[in-house]
């Protein structure tokens, strides 16, 4: 391999690392999240999306919870009937 593929291919690592290193800064700046006893939390500024977006993130995240591992605890647990009703708890709402 030449010396200018060299050089050429470190440059753009250097790069392609400090853009990374950028966007995630930026991600992190642009909000935050916790966990409490009223569940997970997220603040992100902008506007409220609308509520189609909400439906469809409490969707999603039904769905994972559904193929996660904590779901075949949810049952053991609970039993099936009372699983549901605990996943349909868990919904996206926007908090003011």
């Amino acid at each position: 391999m030449g010396k200018k593929k060299k050089n050429s291919q470190r440059k753009q690592r250097r790069r392609q690392r400090k853009h990374n290193s950028e966007t995630e800064n930026s991600l992190a700046a642009s909000g935050f999240g916790w966990l409490d006893e009223g569940g997970v939390h997220a603040v992100f500024p902008g506007k409220q999306p609308p509520p189609e977006f909400l439906e469809l993130l409490t969707e999603n995240f039904q769905q994972r919870l559904r193929n996660s591992p904590l779901w075949d605890e949810m049952v053991s647990k609970f039993g099936e009937q009372e699983a549901e009703k605990l996943l349909k708890q868990c919904r996206a709402k926007f908090g003011a």
